[in-house]
């Protein structure tokens, strides 16, 4: 319920101090609502606050909030663009076609894609995604094309091994931490 964002609620009994009406707690409302509506897939929402009156008298207080979704951007096709190498990641599902176009799902993907090119030998690796909006469909949803551009860095190789400055530590235990590295992994 959208009203939830511009009335407090602090349990069973609200103190007057918390139910205070202030404009700063109504911009603050109307910024949380856009938040919630694009982190669940209306990228294009907007909310206003068309007019808010203030009866002095008996402290009532009248809002009139505009509220546009939007269309939903639905994920209609993944793309991965890789530069700084030829090596290509396993083939990965991201899990992105069909579902709805978020910043949390976009930092959801880039994060599998990071650990695949990190285990490839690419430690630096950066993933940003661009998303490229369509025509909105009649059913109220704007199919999109999620690109993800990848950019890994120079590739790390496994160089000789060796633990000096042990004086506490048993070379031992320090060398079975790395016993299945091999110089060039």
């Amino acid at each position: 319920d959208a009203r939830a964002f511009f009335r407090p609620d602090a349990g069973l009994f609200t103190p007057q101090a918390v139910r205070a009406w202030s404009e700063a707690r109504t911009r603050r409302g109307a910024a949380e609502l856009t938040a919630a509506l694009r982190a669940r897939g209306y990228a294009e929402a907007s909310v206003r606050v068309a007019e808010s009156r203030l009866d002095r008298e008996s402290g009532r207080v009248d809002l009139r909030v505009e509220v546009e979704e939007g269309p939903l951007w639905r994920v209609a096709e993944c793309d991965v663009r890789v530069d700084g190498t030829d090596v290509q990641a396993p083939e990965t599902d991201l899990a992105l076609e069909g579902e709805p176009w978020t910043r949390t799902r976009s930092l959801d993907a880039g994060q599998v894609l990071r650990r695949r090119y990190q285990t490839l030998g690419f430690p630096d690796v950066r993933v940003e995604w661009t998303a490229t909006p369509g025509v909105a469909t009649e059913a109220g949803e704007r199919p999109v094309v999620a690109t993800a551009h990848v950019e890994t860095g120079p590739r790390v190789k496994v160089g000789e091994t060796s633990f000096t400055g042990l004086v506490r530590t048993r070379p031992g235990l320090v060398e079975r931490r790395v016993r299945n590295l091999r110089e060039g992994d």
